[in-house]
């Protein structure tokens, strides 16, 4: 946060995501370093866990606790996106984690909610036992690129009309 909306929301006595997201709607003359705390507060909050098991710990050790976590989602209203997979051993494998879980969450309110939820906590137990390392971050995160379904393809009309395009303007600088 920069400098003014940081003493903004001070002022404001807005602590957490949703008492600044609050504070920032009920404002009747925003600057224009409060809009920009709104931007940034509007986007969801991204929890990225990775896990690396001891060594020699077997698929069926850690199976009870991973499949906890996957039902997690299933009766959790709170959680907009799930996703836990497991390292496809692509690339520096001794550098790598064993399984990657990528979850969001509108606010922080529902992040810490999943975080200190009976389900959550019971698979947490059911792994922690096998757990080298584990390395965790809790970001608003952007989205840079569009997702593919957003994407529209070229038609291939236009696809032909700059290849032919191309293959003009190559000739015409070929002739010079």
């Amino acid at each position: 946060l920069v400098g003014d909306a940081r003493e903004y929301l001070h002022f404001v006595g807005a602590d957490s995501l949703h008492h600044r997201n609050a504070a920032i709607r009920n404002s009747s003359s925003q600057s224009p370093s409060a809009v920009a705390v709104q931007d940034y507060t509007t986007m969801t909050l991204t929890h990225v866990v990775l896990l690396k098991w001891k060594p020699g710990t077997p698929d069926s050790a850690v199976e009870p606790g991973l499949k906890k976590l996957e039902q997690i989602p299933l009766t959790e209203t709170y959680i907009l996106s799930y996703r836990i997979g497991k390292d496809l051993c692509v690339g520096r494998t001794k550098m790598n984690h064993d399984v990657a879980v990528v979850a969001e969450f509108a606010t922080e309110d529902d992040y810490h909610r999943y975080a200190t939820a009976g389900k959550h906590l019971d698979a947490v137990d059911l792994l922690k036992p096998h757990l080298m390392h584990r390395h965790a971050v809790q970001t608003h995160a952007r989205e840079w690129a569009t997702p593919c379904s957003q994407r529209t393809t070229p038609s291939n009309k236009r696809v032909f009309a700059a290849l032919v395009c191309g293959v003009v303007l190559g000739r015409l600088l070929a002739r010079r």
